[in-house]
């Protein structure tokens, strides 16, 4: 009677576990799909702000421009260009770098979400549960969806092009 008890115990604290166990797995499934979503999010936001700004018209002209002014040695020979293009050209760059930081942090949470999604496909998911996980995954689809469309529309334009391509290519197609 006592080994039935005992074994009862046990079978109760081994569910209990496997329980337990389970519902981290889900709330950490979750968060991993949570920061690979703030992490889209982030960088769609910085994507298309790059988007939103216009590329001031002849920038590419005054972009050889500044470049023959560099290797000119003689002041008297150096070519006026607009202000507007350095303006430009100094806030491109900030913001490519806060792109670039932003693909560097938005990988690993991509392939950790990436990872917990194999691991709860592999999961016998509960009816409570079978509804909010998708509800999540749903978000990481359409955040994933968003960004692509995003990234996309930053070659749309062959100066903002310029500008992006390095960073797009070290951090986001690795």
């Amino acid at each position: 009677m006592k080994s039935i008890r005992v074994a009862a115990c046990v079978f109760a604290f081994a569910v209990a576990a496997s329980s337990a166990a389970r519902a981290d797995a889900l709330s950490d499934g979750a968060g991993d799909l949570g920061a690979a979503i703030a992490a889209m999010s982030n960088c769609t936001a910085i994507a298309n702000e790059i988007v939103a700004r216009k590329v001031p018209p002849g920038h590419a002209r005054a972009l050889a421009l500044e470049e023959a002014n560099a290797a000119q040695t003689d002041p008297t020979k150096k070519i006026a260009i607009d202000p507007v293009h350095a303006t430009y050209r100094q806030w491109m760059q900030a913001e490519v770098q806060k792109l670039a930081a932003c693909g560097h942090a938005f990988v690993p949470a991509e392939a950790k979400a990436e990872a917990t999604l194999t691991r709860l496909d592999a999961m016998k998911l509960s009816d409570a549960d079978g509804t909010k996980i998708p509800a999540v995954i749903d978000r990481w689809h359409t955040a994933r969806e968003t960004l692509v469309a995003a990234i996309g529309k930053l070659s749309d334009d062959r100066m903002v092009q310029h500008y992006v391509h390095q960073a797009l290519l070290a951090e986001f197609l690795k």
